[in-house]
């Protein structure tokens, strides 16, 4: 537990309903705190919508609504899928300083922490490398959720291990792990004017290509996709990071390099070919050839690490389809690289970057590396 009070809520009564308790979960502008339902007598958990501490006010209210509207989703979604963290259907207003409101939803109560935290843990004792096998028993429960998620039209868009909440102190297989994060981070289209060129992305090591390029029309289920591909190798890694480096700039200029893609073997693991072949599919950098969805990705990884003849193909979407919302498959085929990357944000020296960056995401010599094969425990 935290047990620190930055923004001063802990002591503070919502609504007459609940009791703000310890500070639990510090997630960027959303900090999640420990309280008690004054009405049934449990704990719950509160996480507070405070927004970017600079946005404008037209740009507040865009967030505030996505928070909202989010919590909302994730509140249908979770009453019939106990691997979604639990999230009340209202929506609260807790008080700061200056009376400003601030929108409270209403979580389960969180006993853990975040598979974020214990990933770090896990590779500060030493990382030693988890299985395939381990790694798809630890994170089947969320492989389902999003599958299923998919197949009823909703798309997180932040996968992350901040976003993964584990019940329990240890990190093994079978410990439940429920998928959170619903609110707060901005909407892939949104960027803050800063003093520095910055794409303002949150979880931007776990983002898709697409999430960089500044369009939301090109955010569905294989955004998430790729989002879940990561997620599963930085925990065959033993916790460490795919991509190199937090900041925007960095994970673009990694995330868009399309001669280097984290692929099991790329990043040091030994495994099958059709396994590394499952991977690669997954995180292509062009959207249109990775799997549809998480449910066929998914698919696909336990046919190939089974040896079973693999059933599954490439899946693309064709304009007329990706414009009415369906999806069309193709066969397995060669592509052309894709074309420069593009990143979109505002700020000084934008074009200059920009530049810089398809320069550089042409050239795999003067690209900054993935981070370094994992060192195999002797």
């Amino acid at each position: 537990m935290l047990g620190l009070d930055p923004h001063g809520f802990i002591g503070q009564r919502i609504e007459d309903r609940f009791v703000v308790g310890q500070l639990i979960h510090a997630r960027d502008n959303c900090p999640l705190y420990e309280a008690l339902d004054l009405a049934t007598g449990k704990p719950v958990s509160l996480q507070m919508f405070l927004g970017p501490p600079n946005a404008e006010d037209e740009d507040r209210r865009v967030l505030l609504r996505h928070f909202v509207g989010a919590a909302s989703t994730l509140a249908r979604v979770s009453r019939c899928n106990e691997a979604v963290v639990h999230v009340s259907h209202e929506t609260h207003y807790a008080v700061r300083a200056g009376n400003q409101a601030v929108p409270v939803a209403v979580l389960e109560s969180l006993v853990g922490g975040s598979l974020a935290r214990h990933l770090a843990a896990h590779y500060a004792k030493g990382g030693l490398a988890i299985g395939l096998d381990d790694t798809l028993a630890l994170l089947d429960r969320p492989l389902q959720v999003v599958a299923a998620a998919h197949e009823h039209g909703i798309v997180h868009r932040q996968l992350a291990p901040a976003n993964l909440w584990v019940f329990g102190e240890r990190l093994r297989p079978g410990v439940p792990i429920k998928l959170m994060g619903h609110g707060g981070a901005p909407p892939a289209s949104w960027f803050p004017t800063t003093a520095e060129p910055e794409v303002a992305l949150h979880h931007a090591q776990y983002a898709a290509p697409e999430q960089f390029d500044h369009d939301d029309a090109a955010v569905g289920p294989w955004t998430d996709v790729y989002a879940m591909a990561i997620i599963l190798l930085e925990v065959m890694r033993g916790g460490r990071p795919v991509v190199d480096g937090r900041a925007s700039l960095d994970a673009a200029r990694q995330t868009m390099h399309s001669l280097r893609r984290p692929t099991p073997r790329e990043l040091g693991i030994a495994t099958t070919d059709a396994v590394e072949r499952v991977f690669a599919a997954a995180v292509t950098v062009d959207r249109r050839h990775r799997f549809r969805s998480v449910r066929d990705f998914y698919q696909a990884l336990l046919e190939a690490r089974d040896g079973r003849s693999a059933q599954w193909t490439k899946r693309a979407f064709s304009a007329s389809a990706a414009a009415s919302g369906g999806f069309q498959a193709t066969s397995p085929r060669e592509v052309a690289p894709p074309g420069p990357a593009t990143v979109s944000y505002h700020g000084p020296g934008a074009a200059a970057v920009l530049q810089r960056i398809r320069r550089e995401t042409s050239r795999t010599a003067t690209v900054r590396r993935m981070a370094p094969p994992l060192r195999r425990a002797s």
